[in-house]
């Protein structure tokens, strides 16, 4: 098995494990306050009540599927490095690679699970036969969310690495974030993420 194969679900794994983090919820305070709050102060009631419901919504069960069909478009390594450190829209326009699909083994794909920070349980292949529900607006059916990667690009010695990643839950607008990983010795390091 080469190093770039082990690298490839390495990334994946921790693009992942980054988007989990930066979807989970930040407040820690509802966008309400409750009626018996003092001073801006919840109540000790308040306080149990909020950690219990975001302890259950971090551990609900969560499945993601990964759509191979379609590649997201990165058409080299310094193109993306560009989109990195550019705020210039203009060269993010096209999306994705109609050309092409992406092999991705998800079950090489190994996620950390971290406090704080909601989890993907079960990895699955996307489906839209059996994961799209077909209404007035399109939902999804048996799974949470839906990903599309880009290919891995390296630079030259392949220390530095590049993915690019869309993810929807459900209908909403598509989000999408870019990592710029570094290679230390065997580790990767996220060294610079944008999130689109």
């Amino acid at each position: 098995m080469s190093s770039t194969y082990s690298d490839k679900y390495k990334i994946i794994g921790m693009t992942i494990d980054s988007i989990s983090s930066y979807i989970s919820p930040r407040n820690l305070w509802p966008v309400n306050p409750p009626a018996n709050r003092t001073k801006n102060k919840p109540s000790q009631q308040d306080s149990f009540k909020h950690k219990k419901s975001i302890e259950k919504y971090l551990n609900k069960y969560r499945i993601m599927a990964i759509d191979t069909s379609i590649a997201v478009y990165i058409p080299n390594h310094q193109f993306g490095k560009e989109l990195i450190f550019t705020n210039n829209r203009s060269t993010t326009q096209k999306v994705y690679d109609s050309s092409r699909g992406i092999k991705i083994e998800i079950n090489k794909i190994k996620l950390e699970k971290t406090d704080n920070s909601i989890h993907f349980d079960s990895i699955t292949y996307f489906n839209p036969l059996k994961h799209i529900r077909k209404s007035r607006r399109d939902t999804y059916l048996n799974i949470d969310y839906r990903f599309n990667f880009s290919e891995i690009t390296y630079n030259k010695d392949t220390t530095e690495a590049i993915i690019k990643c869309i993810y929807r839950f459900e209908d909403r607008y598509p989000n999408s974030g870019l990592f710029l990983f570094k290679k230390n010795k065997d580790n990767w390091i996220i060294s610079k993420a944008r999130f689109l």
